[in-house]
């Protein structure tokens, strides 16, 4: 479930789903998703809220979401129907057990490397290992058991597709990761919780254009350009509500060659949507 918290400045609380007219003054603009035990997203932004002010804006909107959770699952066991749990597919058992006492330590020590190619490279070693060592393919069968001495005290140990690997070395990293934050109070680049990546902003990079920057975040960088227009150049905006046109709007391109990778150029992707 999700919920929007805000914050009216003449209100001493923070609100639940506030009204649009108590967004209009609002110093809080909070969109939070979250189950009914954890919390999984946070979206927004705050006009120099204090810590604590974040705190209990963030523990209202948790507990509302988990009463609506609440009342969902009362909703759905009252009127739904059973789930259907015999197409579920779940990780093979014990895959998690065999992939740690494998490469558990490795991976752990991998994803100790604080920069970050030098990590990737790291952690790729030790997902060939597990594949080489752990995995089969769906085009070669299992072994009849015509071979086998069932008789022998021998036991087979049994392969898994490279699918159900990846996952299990996705489990193993976030286990990892978690380990290290919690007991040692590190992430992966060697930065403390507290600690931010170093940020370094620099303007009036590019000589053609009206406008241009480039932000940089530790190994992030993102570089922007502007262009003026007239009126004539706002973008049109058409909702059931009010009809302003935007002068000012972002244009977001992240080709996967700018992070190293391959893949589909085309339309609009994920993070272009979410960030533009």
């Amino acid at each position: 479930a999700g919920v929007r918290v805000g914050w009216p400045r003449s209100s001493p609380s923070p609100i639940v789903n506030p009204t649009l007219e108590q967004m209009a003054d609002s110093k809080l603009d909070l969109v939070m998703a979250g189950t009914e035990e954890a919390v999984l997203m946070i979206e927004g932004f705050g006009d120099f809220l204090s810590e604590d002010q974040m705190l209990e804006a963030v523990g209202m909107g948790m507990e509302a979401i988990s009463q609506v959770c609440t009342a969902m699952g009362e909703w759905a066991a009252a009127v739904g129907k059973a789930k259907k749990l015999d197409t579920l597919r779940l990780p093979p058992e014990g895959i998690d057990q065999r992939i740690g006492a494998l490469c558990g330590q490795e991976l752990e020590q991998a994803l100790r490397i604080q920069t970050k190619q030098a990590r990737d490279v790291a952690v790729s070693v030790v997902k060939a290992k597990a594949m080489n060592t752990l995995s089969t393919s769906y085009d070669d069968p299992p072994a009849s058991t015509d071979s086998l001495d069932l008789d022998s005290d021998e036991s087979v140990e049994e392969l898994y597709n490279p699918t159900e690997i990846t996952s299990g070395l996705k489990r193993a990293a976030s286990g990892a990761m978690r380990k290290m934050l919690l007991e040692d109070g590190v992430r992966s680049d060697g930065r403390r919780p507290e600690e931010v990546r170093p940020i370094e902003c620099s303007a009036g990079l590019l000589p053609r254009v009206h406008g241009s920057s480039l932000f940089t975040r530790g190994e992030t960088q993102s570089i922007a350009s502007c262009t003026l227009g007239n009126i004539k150049d706002a973008q049109r905006v058409d909702t059931l509500e009010n009809d302003e046109d935007k002068t000012f709007y972002l244009q977001y391109f992240f080709p996967p060659s700018s992070v190293g990778e391959t893949g589909r150029v085309g339309g609009v992707g994920r993070r272009e949507i979410g960030h533009g």
